[in-house]
């Protein structure tokens, strides 16, 4: 993945290496995209997975298994859209859900799930994950 900007772009946002800390860089893997995002504040842990529920890149606790987690992924997206529809509501834009006290956020981009995992009784940055999202949304455009 690239971003066309090392640090703000002339329209003002902010560029994927503003967002995971490091401004000078325009290239991003999903595993650095992973492991960055893993090292924000309040998260455990990140992954981007494919709709057919393949693993892209995984930077999860070790307790979880990150195969069984990106096949489900896209049932339980699909079955919240599902249900949000039938309620006449707004397209879901992410899908946020918690575990024992542990935070989740799944984002839906074209055929890619991007998913984090919070630590336990703490608040994900839901902003800065969702412009990362966008982020990684865009590249794959």
């Amino acid at each position: 993945l690239s971003n066309s900007a090392s640090g703000g772009k002339a329209d003002g946002s902010i560029g994927m290496g503003d967002l995971l800390g490091m401004p000078g860089k325009n290239n991003w893997t999903p595993v650095e995209i992973v492991q960055r995002v893993a090292g924000l504040p309040a998260v455990s842990g990140a992954m981007i997975s494919l709709a057919a529920g393949q693993v892209a890149a995984s930077d999860l606790p070790t307790a979880l298994d990150p195969a069984t987690i990106a096949n489900r992924i896209p049932k339980l997206h699909s079955a919240a859209g599902d249900e949000i529809r039938e309620m006449g509501l707004e397209p879901l834009s992410f899908l946020s859900f918690s575990t024992a006290g542990t935070p989740w956020l799944v984002f839906k981009l074209g055929n890619i799930f991007f998913t984090v995992q919070g630590r336990p009784g703490e608040h994900l940055p839901v902003s800065r994950l969702e412009s990362i999202a966008v982020q990684i949304g865009n590249q794959r455009r």
